[in-house]
């Protein structure tokens, strides 16, 4: 979804030779019905930008989409933008991240981001390394089931889950 600096991650995605997909940009109103979400594989989210009040309206889409079988992932600033800090909680939200996304925002910064499992299929050939710049997470942790693949600071930041037949991931940094 396109807002705040989803444009760089665009690029980043796009430029790949490993993976043969094409990220695409979208708002919001390209996403909110079951039939526009049939075209997609994954739809990620994050960043402050994004708007609490748009997220609220596309949510219980969403989640019936994730639930089907679906994947999703969000990044840094996901709970800012779904939990109490920007508004009443997204309940839609929260069931379908592997984190609460609930509660008011936390991060840390200039930190190390330890890999703390290189054999699970989303941080195969990921070494840890420092991120300069913020790492949001959830200070009422992960959910049950959920797999810590990363932390910084001895916070999830690297989490992934399953919900119903669908998958999710989320990314702190």
């Amino acid at each position: 979804v396109n807002t705040g600096s989803a444009g760089n991650v665009l690029n980043q995605l796009n430029n790949d030779t490993y993976f043969n997909f094409t990220a695409s940009s979208v708002s919001l109103a390209q996403i909110d019905t079951l039939a526009e979400l049939a075209s997609y594989d994954v739809v990620m989210l994050g960043d402050s930008s994004t708007s609490h009040t748009q997220l609220q309206a596309m949510a219980a889409v969403l989640r019936q989409w994730v639930e089907s079988g679906g994947g999703v992932v969000g990044t840094g600033w996901l709970i800012y933008s779904v939990g109490a800090s920007t508004g009443t909680a997204i309940a839609d939200m929260d069931a379908i991240f592997p984190v609460n996304t609930t509660p008011q925002y936390a991060y840390t910064n200039g930190v190390q981001l330890t890999i703390t499992d290189n054999t699970h299929p989303i941080t195969t050939g990921v070494s840890s390394f420092t991120v300069s710049d913020y790492v949001e997470y959830s200070s009422l942790g992960v959910d049950a089931g959920a797999i810590v693949l990363g932390t910084a600071s001895g916070q999830a930041a690297v989490v992934a889950g399953n919900t119903g037949t669908g998958r999710s991931v989320y990314l702190g940094p």
